[in-house]
């Protein structure tokens, strides 16, 4: 019996004390494994940061170059209309007022040093705008620049952040002067500011020779009188950031920052201007999490430890449980119960099987986790970048309505109408536009190229070439609205390129109806649709689109006079229903249908004409998906 005794102290002793050290190798290698996942995930955390940020402010800084870009454009498409300074100087004041407070001034200058301000400054008699940094850089690089940014005194606001754009202006490739703007980036730096990516981290931006824009430590902040260098400060503590600048290679990077903590420091570059955004952590953030995981992997190999050694005792104290235990873990694992294992521990042939079996049993499970996490990782980010784009939609639909007239401007002076107005995709190519003139007012529907993006992209751009030809050229000749509005619209999609296998442009209906009610109509492939006595007349329109048409063809618009009554009605459409697949045949709706609709119900008051329509369009569509965007107005004169 004492043999035997001592047998079973010698295994339990043995396997226990193997046990203990296995335990602690691997709690050893998973804190390895976590720190570096730890760190792994401090890099991302920081790059996503960055790269967000980064991001959000090169998208404010680009759409300030491009409006100053388009009114570049403007300029030099209408160079004989802006030849007159008067002009410039109408449409600088006009950009000027409309800034909301984000540009201080507006100013052309050219190389006879004279300089026109939208903002009515008048410069000093010695003033040479030739000499000064940002009509060098434009004139020399030939686009548009960033100056380096200062503060500036403002009598309204204080002292704030300023940054000067300037591009050049050219007149058939020769350079005719330079635009510049004055631009508060106030709001940048409150963006910087109110980044926070962990307790006791911040950020800060500096440009593109590493002078500080903004710092949480007020000593390293501009003032009109000196800037702060990247180098300079706290005894060019940043010297390991400035070195990645130089090299333009960008990695996290551990600092003792200038109030004495140890931070990570990673940087990202913003491309448009060379500017760069920097966001760090405490190391504390790491060290705090190490922490209490190494406390939790004491606790774990302790208990484990104790564990063990009490499964062994049983384990030896008799050699038929190891066979029950094995064959019920097999039975459970069997029952796809991943986490069972055997505990048998013993030396005999039986304890090799059941280690075989546990050694397959993890490679087993590991392999399942690794698929399932991998699989949840995936699901998570597809979710992430799906939301994204959602709200990005979400986001150039808002805009979109924005630039649509609104129904308390529509209602002032149009009385009795309605608009459909129906994207196949959140956002999408059809628009309409009215607008109220001394005269009389116009109505237009149109159908841009594409759906989506691409065709909201391309509504806003035709908004703003409607905007101009109905304020600077004419607002009360269909066909010469048509005319102009082809031509800027092949000046925008550059029509040199002699691309003759892509049509892209836009359809559109245009009606001026005069003080005295008289109807002048003309349109680009959509008609006019008159309803007057239950009598539905259609006013066809030029077969011809605006932009660009894969047979190059004369294209001539004319405009066409209506006679109306006290009664009559007015439709313009885009051709979203019409097309629109369905019925029992799966037929387009088709223009004989909706004219017998709209005969069926002109004579109603024009909310109720709307639901009618829609109605009919929804039950016609049926289960069909929706085949392109739907725009409908109708008008009572």
């Amino acid at each position: 019996m004492k043999k035997i005794s001592s047998i079973k102290k010698k295994y339990i002793l043995y396997i226990s004390l193997i046990c203990v050290i296995s335990l602690f190798i691997l709690s050893c290698i998973s804190y390895i494994f976590s720190y570096r996942i730890v760190l792994s995930t401090l890099k991302e955390k920081l790059s996503s940061y960055s790269l967000r940020y980064s991001q959000e402010i090169d998208s404010w800084l680009v759409a300030q170059s491009q409006k100053l870009e388009w009114i570049s454009q403007d300029i030099s498409i209408n160079k004989e209309y802006y030849s007159d300074k008067s002009n410039i100087y109408r449409l600088l004041a006009e950009k000027y007022r409309s800034s909301s407070g984000i540009v201080n001034d507006y100013y052309m200058s050219y190389a006879d040093k004279t300089l026109i301000s939208g903002s009515d400054w008048i410069p000093p008699s010695d003033y040479d705008c030739t000499q000064r940094n940002w009509y060098i850089l434009a004139s020399q690089s030939g686009k548009t620049v960033f100056t380096e940014p200062y503060v500036d005194a403002d009598e309204r606001s204080g002292l704030r952040m300023v940054i000067t754009l300037s591009t050049p202006v050219y007149s058939e490739e020769r350079l005719s002067g330079v635009l510049a703007a004055d631009i508060t980036i106030d709001s940048l730096v409150k963006l910087v500011n109110s980044i926070n990516p962990a307790q006791g981290g911040y950020a800060f931006l500096v440009d593109g020779n590493k002078a500080f824009i903004t710092h949480p430590e007020k000593r390293f902040l501009p003032t009109r009188e000196k800037h702060s260098y990247f180098d300079e400060v706290f005894n060019g503590g940043y010297a390991k950031l400035s070195e990645q600048i130089a090299s333009r290679q960008y990695s996290i990077t551990q600092i003792k920052d200038f109030d004495g903590i140890d931070r990570y420091f990673i940087l990202s570059e913003i491309k448009s201007s060379g500017w760069f955004l920097c966001i760090s952590i405490p190391k504390t953030e790491i060290s705090n999490n190490l922490n209490i995981l190494l406390i939790g992997f004491a606790v774990f190999t302790t208990l484990s430890a104790l564990i063990s050694m009490v499964i062994i005792y049983f384990l030896i104290s008799g050699m038929i449980r190891p066979v029950i235990s094995l064959t019920q873990a097999v039975k459970e694992f069997g029952d796809k119960k991943m986490h069972v294992r055997s505990t048998v521990y013993s030396q005999d042939e039986i304890g090799e099987l059941c280690n075989s079996f546990n050694k397959m049993a993890d490679l087993i499970q590991d392999y399942s986790t690794t698929l399932e996490n991998k699989v949840l990782e995936r699901t998570k980010e597809l979710n992430e970048k799906n939301l994204k784009i959602q709200e990005s939609i979400e986001y150039a639909n808002m805009i979109q309505i924005a630039i649509l007239p609104s129904d308390s401007e529509m209602k002032s002076f149009l009385g009795d109408y309605f608009v459909i107005w129906q994207p196949r995709d959140t956002v999408g190519g059809d628009f309409y536009w009215t607008k109220n003139f001394d005269d009389g007012f116009l109505v237009m529907v149109g159908d841009c190229t594409g759906h989506g993006i691409p065709g909201a992209l391309m509504t806003m751009a035709v908004n703003a070439i409607i905007d101009h030809i109905t304020q600077d050229i004419s607002h009360n000749d269909p066909a010469k609205i048509l005319t102009e509005m082809d031509r800027l619209v092949n000046q925008l999609l550059h029509r040199d390129r002699n691309n003759d296998t892509v049509s892209d442009g836009l359809d559109i209906g245009v009606a001026f109806i005069s003080g005295k009610k008289d109807i002048l109509f003309c349109g680009a492939r959509i008609s006019l649709f008159t309803a007057d006595n239950a009598q539905i007349r259609e006013i066809k329109a030029s077969n011809h689109t605006i932009g660009h048409e894969i047979v190059e063809r004369e294209k001539k618009f004319a405009n066409i006079s209506i006679k109306h009554s006290s009664s009559m009605a007015l439709y313009l459409m885009t051709d979203g229903i019409k097309d629109q697949i369905g019925g029992d045949k799966k037929l387009p709706f088709g223009k004989t249908n909706i004219m017998k609709i709209l005969e069926s119900v002109w004579d109603k008051p024009m909310n109720e004409q709307k639901n009618l329509i829609y109605v009919k369009y929804k039950e016609y569509r049926n289960n069909e998906i929706s085949r392109d965007d739907i725009t409908m107005f109708g008008l009572r004169l």
